[in-house]
């Protein structure tokens, strides 16, 4: 894996903003970005499968935060329920 330090819109800086321990790496064998803590360097807490970097990344990182995993959680059941109904009907 690749650390990524620098980019081109500044991805890497801006997801230190949102976490200190937040690092953006490049894995080379599956050819994505990931986003590591730090705090639990074996733990991957974003995975893209853009083949660029971009606001996407910087929104699913806010959103998936810690401080908002509960509201985040809920919300994810919720679509996941509306999914079921559709194949109820």
């Amino acid at each position: 894996m690749e650390l990524i330090q620098q980019d081109v819109l500044d991805i890497a800086q801006r997801l230190k903003e949102i976490d200190r321990s937040y690092k953006l790496y490049f894995n080379n064998l599956k050819n994505r970005f990931e986003v590591h803590s730090s705090k639990r360097m074996k733990d991957t807490l974003e995975v893209t499968w853009y083949d660029r970097l971009d606001e996407r990344l910087i929104n699913k990182a806010k959103q998936t935060r810690v401080e908002n995993a509960e509201k985040y959680l809920k919300q994810m059941e919720q679509e996941n329920e509306k999914l079921i109904n559709s194949y109820k009907n």
